[in-house]
């Protein structure tokens, strides 16, 4: 950008920018904190010095619903190993439907529902248009993904493996 001559796009380019480095690889994690159906608070903070895989969903999608019973599967694979820690954050509207799936289904990991559905902060912070949208936080609190494999993609067990080696 240093080098463009061009002013009438050196504006927006900078802005551009600034608007995506925020979210880039090894960028500290946007915070966020949203409850879970026990009303309890959790916030990115409150996991590090553990790898975090993030699945953002709603109960509508029908495209996160069908990730569903892969990621119970990466939970149940990683579920003695302390240095990884598996959340759901719902953008549901109806905090009710979210809370009646969560129980019914026995949902595995740490689930929580966003403040404001598609306004909420993580979707807003991490430029999230469309679910199910996958993130992958290092233990430092730093971006590994934003746009993690699914669930359903072989990649995520590799990925998982490699960085839980370390």
């Amino acid at each position: 950008m240093k080098n463009n001559t061009d002013v009438r796009y050196s504006n927006v380019l900078e802005k551009l920018y600034e608007k995506h480095v925020v979210i880039a690889k090894g960028a500290i994690a946007p915070e966020f904190s949203y409850h879970d159906i026990d009303s309890v608070y959790y916030s990115l903070k409150d996991f590090k010095g553990k790898y975090v895989y993030i699945d953002v969903w709603a109960t509508w999608c029908v495209p996160c619903l069908a990730e569903r019973s892969d990621f119970e599967r990466i939970i149940d694979n990683y579920s003695d190993n302390n240095n990884i820690i598996f959340v759901g954050v719902s953008i549901d509207k109806d905090k009710n439907k979210w809370k009646r799936m969560v129980l019914g289904k026995k949902m595995k990991g740490i689930q929580l529902i966003a403040d404001n559905a598609w306004k909420s902060t993580i979707t807003h912070d991490y430029k999230i248009n469309s679910i199910p949208r996958f993130l992958l936080i290092d233990k430092g609190g730093k971006i590994i993904d934003i746009n993690a494999p699914r669930p359903s993609n072989p990649l995520i067990e590799r990925t998982l493996a490699n960085l839980l080696e370390k």
